[in-house]
């Protein structure tokens, strides 16, 4: 995940949570969305927790958080956003999953972390190790992007946000895996318009395929939707741990 790394770093972790907008309200929804989905339970995992949207969400219904993410400057600002509270935050790559801890009532993994993920089958890795990790009843949710579908023509180019001094656009180039994600950043500075320009892959993950790996990685698929293009999946764990 070298490249989404040093994406984040050049780019796009200290404007991460102004991309996302109003903190405050992403969290209060972010709660609702896992409590209407059925999460409950005690201890949880936030992998690529980014600035901590999911994470305080999970603390707001009663969980204790170990939050892991790969980028140093969202980790300075998650750690920043969750002092005083029941988060253990982990600088780390999800991929190690040696730092994921102690066994979990849920796992989540939102946002386009899995699509920051080199292949495919590191996704499938990813959904096993959570199976492993959940304890029986236990409950993976992931969240992405759906690239699947190729965007052409004029379509490729996305407004991400805009104000007066900051203008955020991303262009999409499609191969047979992977979207090539180019971000473009246009500020105002005392000097005039400065632009700011990286890219970095993001995997092009259907739906049925994700939820194919599940089911092979020994989970059920109970709740699944797509919204504009973001799938959800929840997926429980059940029976005992695999020989």
């Amino acid at each position: 995940m070298s490249r989404a790394r040093d994406h984040y770093e050049s780019l796009l972790a200290e404007r991460y949570s102004w991309m996302h907008g109003d903190f405050a309200a992403r969290r209060r929804t972010a709660a609702e969305g896992l409590r209407q989905r059925g999460i409950a339970g005690r201890r949880a995992i936030d992998l690529g927790a980014g600035a901590g949207c999911h994470t305080l969400a999970l603390v707001d219904l009663g969980f204790v958080v170990r939050a892991i993410d790969f980028s140093p400057t969202l980790v300075a600002e998650l750690a920043r956003r969750t002092e005083g509270t029941d988060v253990e935050v982990m600088m780390a790559d999800v991929m190690d999953f040696g730092a994921w801890g102690e066994p979990a009532d849920v796992i989540v993994c939102m946002g386009d972390t899995l699509t920051h993920l080199p292949s495919f089958a590191d996704v499938r890795a990813l959904i096993g190790a959570a199976r492993e990790r959940l304890v029986v009843g236990g409950r993976l949710v992931l969240e992405y992007r759906d690239l699947s579908v190729e965007r052409v023509g004029l379509d490729r180019f996305v407004s991400v946000r805009s104000e007066a001094d900051r203008i955020f656009t991303c262009f999409l180039e499609y191969g047979p895996e992977h979207v090539e994600v180019h971000d473009l950043v246009h500020e105002r500075t005392e000097r005039g318009w400065e632009l700011t320009k990286s890219a970095y892959p993001k995997l092009r993950l259907a739906e049925e395929s994700v939820k194919t790996w599940i089911a092979e990685a020994g989970l059920s698929v109970v709740a699944a939707e797509s919204i504009r293009g973001l799938v959800t999946i929840v997926a429980r764990r059940g029976g005992p741990p695999r020989e």
